[in-house]
Order: structure tokens, then sequence, then C-alpha cells
């Protein structure tokens, strides 16, 4: 575990690549931008979402996007298990 502006220096310093990178989805594009493309890289989300969700169901929902026409309405909800912050 590492904090994501530590992360492209400890990468550098692994005798070995990690199989397998997982970041949090607020500083992903920060790891994508340092991870080489031969490294797995997902998300806590993700993994959620396969855990605890039908991830074949949602990707075919996000394979209809570029059909929606104008006018169209889209819900967009999270269901996060974490607790919320602030207060």
């Amino acid at each position: 575990m590492v904090k994501d502006r530590e992360y492209a220096a400890l990468l550098k310093r692994l005798a070995t690549p990690p199989d397998l990178v997982i970041c949090d989805s607020q500083v992903v594009a920060r790891v994508v931008a340092d991870t080489p493309p031969e490294i797995k890289l997902t998300t806590f989300s993700i993994l959620f979402a396969r855990f605890k969700g039908d991830l074949n169901a949602l990707a075919r929902g996000a394979g209809v996007i570029d059909r929606l026409i104008n006018g169209d309405r889209v819900l967009i909800a999270e269901g996060c298990s974490h607790h919320p912050a602030g207060g």
C-alpha cells in the first residue's frame, strides 16, 4: 500500500513489477499515467462492482451509451459501502 504521490517512485524501486495494481478511483488518472501498459490495473470500485453486482450486466448497460439520443434520460447512481466523508 502506498500513497498516490509515492507510487511512481516505489514502482521504479521494485525488482519485480506487480501483477496487478488496485487504486482508488479518485487517483486513477495519475496511477494510469505512472503504470506501464504491461501491468494490469483496476480500481476498488470495479472490484466491488464485480464482487457485489453483475459486472456483465453493468458492462452491457454501458454498451448502450452510444445509442442514446437527445432527450433520453439516464439515472446514474452510486451505492458506496464506505462511510460518507464530511458531515
